[in-house]
């Protein structure tokens, strides 16, 4: 039977592939380009492979997309669809939104292909190349072979720094020492454009304002027959006048209110600190924004400094617009940049209702309520006043045996100030000077239902900062963070779980948690024209030792264990997690993307376990995909009674590790090949739960295992995920084998071990 079905499977794809011939509709005389190869003559294997990857990237036209290098997906679909297509339906999706139409082969591609290829050797050094192209042709297929001959690269021999007559006041030759070429480097042409922006970049942030990169000139002397140079740094001939000299910043003007609709208003002066107001309403207070602005009358112009006020500004979170005009003061004789700084404001006040369909990272997934107010300059110095009201329901889609369905509520309130507020000390000096850093007060209250378990309570509180240091890396620090927890409800089932779990009952009982915390985010994908992209999140809470300090200095009870305070316990532990991402993209629309996860956390002093809410949990939509979430560890253990699995996985210790490769399929249709692997882990052995200590010369052998296929749609602002999850190997022995055999062809495996995810946004 199963013969017979891959037999027919076989049999479907052949058809399908003969349907598709891309070009089988080609008109007589019509060829489809296939690609361009670039052969570089005297090259080993692993030689010049940068370069031939240049030079095959200036080649024209582009050929069809290809799917997974092997197909051309698109051209079958816009193929199949056939010639005739009306304006809608599966067809007209298929030939013009689905598919691509063939690159046909012109006779002009070969020649201007050549003068690229011709051009970038020049470019890269390679004066004397020769480039020779063959055109091959396979039935109605054509392809490019180039050649290259691409001969001795010069090199720079000597760098040479020179002024002319007249631009004495230029001095570009006094950044000559972090110079990006060094003499005996390859001549370069993209080098020379990046350094000759170098210099304009450190002259512009030294006061010449009207200075750009193009007043920069290099000339080349190639004469000498060792295939070296001398070059010549230089400014051009006939700069305007303006763009030689130093300009100091003069009159500064600000308008907090601006607006297009009222330029013709009668605006309010005032002056502060030598900057003049301009004000309608007078919404601001002029000292918040005098904090923002870095630069001053007498000072010289700096890129840096305008950049830094921009963001200074914009970080306040009370305008939607912030714009600076420099102009020339023509009423002195000095060189003088006036200034202008129009502020347009945002609504102060809002209220928004907002449903959501939400994914957690529990895998419970269901629709939301939110309703936020804020006021975003709450007492006129660009305080932010935030109230955030939630709740929903919830279901776990992958699991539909137990605890399925949780109610829950939520009450936020917040107030950030644009400045840290500190006795004594003041920590902005230490700071960047280019963003705005934030003290946050914040207090909430959430109620959560698992309606087959129980009902608990919790009351957080917390005083902390935020600040950016650069536009990668982001840093959040709460000093004090206060928790409380209780339990209001529990049921027979729970009742029975606890008594067969004494660690269990202690992490949920009633207990504070004081804390502090620290969190740590770098992400350099805010430069859009990398190709790889790394995001490191780093996050440390350490809790109870105030509270420790604070029982001693009342009961006098040491290092006892089972304090109190206000009669109540409180949790003592440590906990560091590390979560690194990378992707890279191998094409414009095809990424790799990585992550690795580790953390550990340390019961120790009041508390022999953590709380049920700090501890470490794998598996599900977000984590190995192909187990359900809270169904693995802690290392072998594997519970007799499956009802037990949510509260039984839990650890102090968790290594993660996943890749996914992302492609297209079809519009908003992305694809995805994914592999998981991980466990969490417990410090010391368990008599609940054998096998679930952490042994560091056998934990390898624990790993769970997983790999699937994806279907995503993309929208962009909004990302629904389905995932297919099969397990390939478990942390525990079934049958005398951590392995699971597939058999796809069975409907008892199919109902017994993958698992279906549907999820919002990407698992990361």
């Amino acid at each position: 039977m199963n013969r017979h079905f891959i037999i027919i499977l076989m049999g479907l794809f052949l058809l399908i592939v003969q349907a598709c011939s891309v070009t089988r509709t080609l008109e007589p005389g019509e060829e489809l380009y296939t690609g361009a190869d670039v052969r570089i003559e005297n090259s080993g294997f692993f030689e010049d492979r940068s370069l031939k990857g240049t030079l095959e990237d200036v080649t024209v036209p582009e050929p069809n997309a290809m799917f997974f290098g092997v197909a051309p997906l698109k051209l079958w679909m816009y193929s199949l669809a056939g010639d005739s297509v009306s304006g809608k339906g599966l067809r007209y999706w298929l030939k013009y939104k689905a598919g691509e139409p063939p690159v046909l082969w012109e006779p002009f591609y070969k020649i201007r292909s050549l003068n690229n290829l011709k051009n970038k050797l020049f470019g890269k050094g390679y004066f004397d190349a020769l480039v020779t192209g063959e055109k091959e042709v396979s039935g109605k297929k054509v392809s490019m072979q180039y050649d290259i001959a691409k001969g001795r690269q010069y090199t720079i021999d000597t760098i040479i720094y020179q002024k002319r007559s007249g631009q004495q006041d230029v001095p570009f030759e006094i950044f000559k020492e972090e110079s990006l070429l060094k003499k005996d480097a390859a001549y370069d042409i993209d080098k020379l454009l990046e350094e000759r922006n170098r210099i304009s970049d450190h002259l512009q942030d030294s006061g010449y304002y009207y200075f750009n990169a193009n007043y920069l000139v290099y000339k080349i002397d190639s004469s000498h027959s060792d295939k070296s140079m001398k070059l010549f740094m230089t400014l051009k001939n006939n700069i305007p006048p303006h763009a030689l000299k130093k300009y100091h910043i003069g009159r500064v003007n600000v308008y907090p209110d601006y607006s297009l609709q009222a330029e013709e208003y009668v605006y309010d002066s005032s002056q502060l600190k030598g900057i003049n107001y301009y004000s309608r309403m007078g919404l601001v207070e002029h000292d918040i924004i005098d904090r923002s602005i870095m630069l001053r009358r007498g000072e010289h112009y700096s890129d840096k400094e305008y950049t830094a006020t921009l963001n200074k500004l914009m970080g306040l979170g009370i305008f939607k617009f912030a714009n600076i005009r420099f102009n020339r003061d023509t009423t002195t004789a000095e060189a003088d940049l006036n200034m202008d700084i129009f502020l347009t404001q945002q609504i102060p006040k809002s209220l928004r209702l907002e449903m959501q369909a939400v994914t957690k990272s529990n895998d419970y997934s269901g629709p939301y309520l939110f309703l936020t107010y804020l006021n975003r300059n709450t007492f006129r110095r660009a305080e932010e006043l935030k109230v955030d009201l939630s709740g929903g329901f919830e279901s776990q889609w992958t699991n539909d045996k137990i605890n399925s369905f949780s109610y829950e509520f939520g009450a936020d309130v917040s107030l950030s100030f644009p400045r840290f507020i500190f006795p004594f000390i003041d920590f902005g000096k230490y700071l960047s000077k280019e963003y705005t850093p934030k003290t946050t007060i914040k207090t909430g209250y959430s109620l959560v239902n698992r309606v087959e378990y129980y009902t608990t309570n919790s009351f957080d509180i917390s005083y902390g900062y935020s600040w950016q240091e650069t536009r990668e890396k982001h840093h959040k620090f709460d000093i004090v963070s206060i928790n409380y927890s209780n339990l209001l409800r529990t049921t027979s089932d729970f009742d029975t779980i606890l008594e067969n779990n004494p660690i269990l009952v202690e992490s949920f009982d009633e207990k504070f948690i004081f804390s502090i915390k620290y969190e740590y985010s770098f992400n350099n994908k805010v430069h859009e024209d990398r190709h790889f992209y790394t995001q490191l999140l780093f996050n440390t809470e350490i809790a109870g030792n105030t509270a420790s300090l604070l029982d001693n200095l009342v009961h006098g009870k040491g290092s006892a264990k089972n304090g109190t305070l206000f009669g109540i316990d409180y949790s003592q532990f440590a906990k560091g997690t590390i979560d690194l991402r990378n992707t890279y993209k191998l094409d414009e629309e095809v990424d790799f993307a990585s992550r690795v996860i580790v953390g550990m956390a340390y019961p120790y002093g009041n508390s022999n376990t953590l709380p049920f809410s700090r501890q470490y949990f794998i598996g599900g939509a977000n984590s190995l995909r192909g187990f359900h979430y809270r169904s693995l560890g802690p290392g072998s253990f594997n519970p007799e009674d499956e009802d037990r699995f949510l509260f039984s996985h839990n650890g102090d210790i968790k290594l993660e590790g996943n890749l996914e490769l992302r492609f297209p399929l079809a519009g908003s249709f992305k694809g995805a090949v994914f592999a998981d692997a991980g466990n969490v882990w417990l410090w010391s052995a368990s008599e609940e739960r054998p096998g679930a200590k952490f042994n560091p010369d056998t934990f390898h052998t624990e790993l769970a295992l997983n790999t699937g296929l994806g279907l995503r749609f993309d929208l962009s602002f909004f990302v629904l995920r389905f995932d297919l999850g099969i397990p390939l190997r478990t942390p525990y022995q079934t049958n005398g084998s951590h392995w699971i055999r597939p058999k796809f062809f069975q409907s008892s495996w199919w109902s017994d071990y993958p698992v279906f995810n549907i999820a919002i946004g990407y698992p990361f």
